[in-house]
């Protein structure tokens, strides 16, 4: 990570680590998984905080279950 804290990702990336986050959580090793686990939670609380500086407080967002979201 570079030395100012800043990290660029792609909307795959995100999409990445949403997805490991989803498996992660789920998982019956948890314990063995922990530290990365704890390390996609940091990085996704980042993530939303940077992108909730570009949203108005009047904003309302739709959050899916585990179906996802349904189609367009």
């Amino acid at each position: 990570m570079p030395a100012n804290g800043t990290t660029t990702m792609t909307t795959g990336e995100l999409q990445q680590l949403a997805d490991r986050m989803v498996s992660r959580g789920t998982s019956r090793n948890l314990v063995e998984q922990i530290t990365e686990l704890q390390d996609d939670c940091w990085l996704a609380a980042r993530v939303i905080r940077t992108l909730l500086r570009h949203v108005s407080p009047s904003d309302v967002f739709h959050v899916y279950g585990t179906e996802g979201e349904p189609p367009r």
